[in-house]
């Protein structure tokens, strides 16, 4: 083992204990060595305490934490509070990593705050063609707020951000957006970046994904909003607000013509759908006037 800088990386997990053998040992595979991997248990049901028991006695670098479920969010702030690296790699363990990245984000770290690689999608062993936008020239806190989702988004694994002593948390109320929240915070007093257009992270497409519970997403991003509004003090918190509501309303107008195309029989469905987003039009504008 060397001098270079110690590494943690924070695996929460929830009931995705068939994904967890292949995630770690991404983790293991690192041709940099001075790292840590906390596992964190999420309180899940299923057998992840087993899977996660083996790779704690396989190797010492592997460290075990369980709790109760409190989110993926709370997850990860139990994963800080115990952690001891200067650097910090989130990975969730449905998603996995290059065996390089470690080693190839090392070379930067005197020069940088954050380092951030590509990466590709994946489903079983299959790679999916690149999903990438980022932003080469510039990323700052106004870029994120401003063009997440639309232009780009940056999946947190991409990324090895070096421990900021202010605000390196999660926010524990959001269930979902919460990465895009932390981006934010991690970029409010701009920090300096690279990145590196090179595949070393690994994000798994599937069905039980979180991003596919459409009532979660819709909840928390409206959650999310609301939080970010009220919470960073910048003159772009209005152009935000107006293309929340735009964006909104796109959505509804867009659900209107999904529903005319559905049959007589999907009435229950079409009414309830529309409702949802009628609603949420509402609450926004009535929030950000």
């Amino acid at each position: 083992m060397n001098n270079t800088p110690l590494i943690s990386t924070i695996v929460p997990c929830y009931n995705q204990a068939q994904y967890l053998d292949e995630c770690l040992q991404s983790v293991l595979d690192q041709t940099y060595e001075n790292w840590e991997c906390i596992i964190v248990n999420d309180g899940s049901p299923d057998n992840t305490e087993e899977v996660a028991k083996r790779w704690i006695e396989r190797d010492s670098r592997f460290k075990y934490l369980k709790k109760e479920n409190g989110g993926l969010s709370s997850a990860r702030n139990a994963g800080i509070e115990i952690a001891q690296g200067e650097w910090f790699q989130f990975l969730d363990c449905d998603d996995k990593i290059d065996a390089d990245k470690f080693n190839l984000s090392s070379l930067y770290f005197n020069h940088y705050d954050v380092v951030i690689t590509n990466y590709q999608l994946f489903s079983e062993n299959n790679l999916h063609p690149d999903y990438c936008s980022f932003i080469d020239e510039n990323l700052s806190f106004e870029d994120i707020l401003l063009k997440w989702d639309s232009n780009f988004s940056i999946p947190i694994h991409c990324a090895l951000f070096k421990k900021l002593k202010d605000k390196f948390h999660f926010q524990e109320v959001l269930k979902a957006k919460e990465d895009f929240v932390f981006w934010l915070h991690f970029f409010e007093n701009n920090p300096k970046y690279i990145i590196i257009n090179k595949r070393h992270a690994f994000y798994r497409i599937h069905q039980e994904s979180m991003t596919k519970n459409y009532a979660l997403m819709l909840e928390n991003e409206t959650l999310a909003q609301k939080y970010i509004i009220r919470s960073f003090d910048t003159p772009n918190i209005n152009v935000y607000i107006f293309q929340i509501i735009e964006r909104t309303k796109q959505s509804l107008l867009n659900l209107k013509e999904q529903n005319q195309r559905l049959s007589i029989e999907n009435t229950k469905l079409k009414n309830s759908r529309y409702f949802i987003y009628k609603t949420k039009v509402f609450n926004l504008l009535k929030s950000f006037r």
